[in-house]
């Protein structure tokens, strides 16, 4: 038999319940009235229960048992919410997470599944950080406490817990990254001039102005151009650096280019 004590999960979020007794279908759990050791009045919502006992044991759950349980002993109250957990391989919960630098000490997660809409995302890899819900963007803001200036020693580990919208159903999922591995620059700063001696394009490139300067994690820069003769791209390669500058000769040969300009971080030190 396994025991589940009330409030083993405790939030701050107005969302989620703030005390969760989870388990799984078919688990046997107890529910306790913190404190009290005599007999009490139970409520699952509105409905007053038969049982006295301050802890009720449950021996076998499911979904007839989910619900919000209410303990009165004389002028005391507690609360628990007993929740049952999915199984991690029923079913698919995608969580996409990037930031756009390192100096924000956040980054942000998307999680999209309509059937757990009540979400909430913590950075496991440091104690102490606290839930985080989503956002009015939609999206989850995420703290951490990664150095700009050297690489990282562990890799974050990000949990998600989502809750149905009737709160019976719960699901837990987790995503573990270095934050090298999410950064996503926001697109360069890129001029483009035509150089009439030799007809060859000179483009100059800078990192976004939210990118911070100086860097440890210098760019370096990919130009794709397109020939709007025959529907063709082309790539350039710059190298590191925190400006680059490439100069696309021989112009004539596919006329007039559109370009697009693609920025990557990359990484100095040891890499893991």
């Amino acid at each position: 038999m396994g025991v589940l004590a009330a409030g083993s999960l405790t939030v701050s979020a107005a969302s989620f319940p703030k005390h969760m007794l989870v388990g799984r279908a078919g688990d046997s759990v107890t529910v306790e009235c913190p404190g009290v050791s005599s007999d009490v009045i139970w409520m699952i919502g509105d409905v007053e229960m038969s049982e006295t006992s301050p802890k009720w044991q449950i021996p076998e759950l499911d979904e007839d048992w989910t619900g919000e349980y209410s303990c009165l002993h004389g002028s005391q109250q507690a609360t628990v919410h007993v929740v049952l957990e999915d199984t991690a391989d029923s079913r698919v919960h995608p969580l996409e997470c990037w930031a756009e630098n390192y100096v924000n000490c956040s980054f942000m997660c998307d999680w999209s599944d309509p059937n757990y809409p009540l979400a909430r995302a913590r950075n496991e890899r440091t104690n102490g950080h606290p839930w985080v819900l989503v956002s009015p963007d939609g999206l989850f803001h995420v703290s951490h406490n990664t150095s700009a200036h050297h690489e990282e020693d562990a890799p974050i580990n990000v949990t998600v817990e989502a809750l149905t919208a009737n709160k019976d159903r719960l699901v837990k999922t987790s995503k573990t990254f270095f934050l090298r591995d999410i950064i996503r620059p926001p697109a360069p700063q890129v001029t483009v001039c035509r150089n009439k001696t030799d007809a060859a394009l000179d483009v100059d490139i800078r990192p976004a102005g939210s990118w911070p300067l100086p860097s440890y994690f210098p760019l370096e820069y990919e130009i794709e151009y397109l020939k709007k003769d025959n529907g063709e791209s082309t790539s350039a390669d710059i190298g590191p650096g925190v400006r680059g500058k490439a100069v696309l000769k021989t112009m004539e040969t596919f006329g007039r280019a559109v370009l697009r300009s693609l920025a990557e971080p990359m990484f100095r030190g040891p890499k893991y």
